[in-house]
């Protein structure tokens, strides 16, 4: 399960009592929920691979430039991105087979809950900070 801040926490556990006292059932997990990490991932591949098609060639070959000079260690999401954008066909339909069994999954989900309440954020907005020195910056997460 993904953390969330302990106000949102607060704010979700306000909303489950409120629902039960109207008569729902509520539940707060399930071993039904697909992975939202999973779903991300898969997700963001699928896209970057599709709209990678219509980059203009000067762009694709730039990408192309930055993944064959970046260390297959490297995991940061910008990378991973862009490798994306470069998938093979292979590797395209094995990412579309993972989105199907990720679609089974939320139909069987389905099946047993009628809802599914979460945060879209796992923090409420953070404030605004503008100080003119970025770098000393700071968002506080519990």
């Amino acid at each position: 399960m993904l953390s969330i801040a302990a106000d949102m926490g607060e704010a979700f556990d306000e909303l489950a009592g409120k629902l039960v006292r109207a008569g729902a059932s509520v539940f707060s997990a399930t071993e039904l929920l697909p992975s939202l990490e999973q779903t991300a991932r898969t997700y963001t591949r699928l896209f970057m691979s599709f709209s990678a098609a219509f980059w203009p060639v000067e762009a694709y070959e730039r990408v192309k430039q930055i993944v064959a000079t970046t260390s297959s260690s490297t995991d940061a999401r910008r990378i991973q991105r862009a490798r994306a954008a470069l998938l093979s066909h292979r590797d395209w339909i094995a990412a579309d087979q993972l989105r199907a069994s990720l679609r089974k999954g939320w139909q069987d989900l389905f099946r047993d809950f009628d809802v599914i309440l979460c945060p879209v954020m796992p923090t409420t907005a953070l404030p605004h900070d503008h100080l003119p020195d970025q770098d000393a910056r700071r968002i506080h997460v519990d």
